[in-house]
């Protein structure tokens, strides 16, 4: 996974390219950048399929152009057998689906902004059932840290347990103010 220097990854950016950028990506250089570049790389997959079709339909340059850039600028999903939440039935699940599940229970949060979320494995049975998350949000610089700490932990065990069953839960937690720089670093159970 390729980090950003703000906290955020290339899949973060990637997610939201569809609609239009957060305050965070707006604000963000290294965002900002990373946005551009993933755009300019969709404008030139779209140029490289135009010009197969004024090419008199030569379908094989275009595809091969295509799966190349493909390949070069995005890593494969990292999937891991659990335990469904909703049934109890074994089901691979992705780092994706795990991060889109935390950031769900965010909601529209208008103190704190998820940055960063990633959730693993931390037992080596499988289908898996004990999980790490790190998670880096910025707060507000008024923030009660503790209680926003609090909130975080409790909304990350939300989102993992909506998709997989935990029976233990570690939450790697980061605070950053609304500029990025770390205000404390802490890890609790849950």
């Amino acid at each position: 996974m390729s980090t950003l220097p703000c906290g955020r990854t290339r899949d973060d950016v990637l997610q939201n390219l569809d609609g239009p950028p957060d305050a965070h990506e707006i604000q963000c250089p290294w965002c900002h950048d990373e946005r551009a570049r993933l755009k300019d790389l969709d404008s030139g997959l779209a140029t490289i399929l135009r010009t197969g079709d004024e090419d008199g339909g030569n379908d094989d340059g275009a595809i091969a152009a295509v799966m190349r850039a493909v390949r070069e600028n995005l890593r494969p999903l990292r999937s891991t057998s659990a335990v469904s939440a909703l049934g109890g039935e074994a089901v691979k699940v992705t780092s994706l689906d795990l991060a889109d599940a935390v950031r769900g229970a965010f909601g529209e949060s208008p103190r704190i902004q998820v940055n960063y979320v990633d959730v693993r494995p931390s037992d080596g049975v499988s289908p898996h059932r004990q999980w790490r998350a790190e998670c880096a949000v910025s707060v507000a610089p008024d923030s009660d840290l503790t209680e926003v700490e609090t909130t975080v932990v409790a909304k990350v065990s939300e989102g993992v347990r909506t998709v997989v069953v935990a029976e233990h839960l570690v939450v790697d937690v980061t605070l950053e103010d609304v500029h990025g720089e770390t205000l404390r670093h802490a890890v609790r159970d849950s």
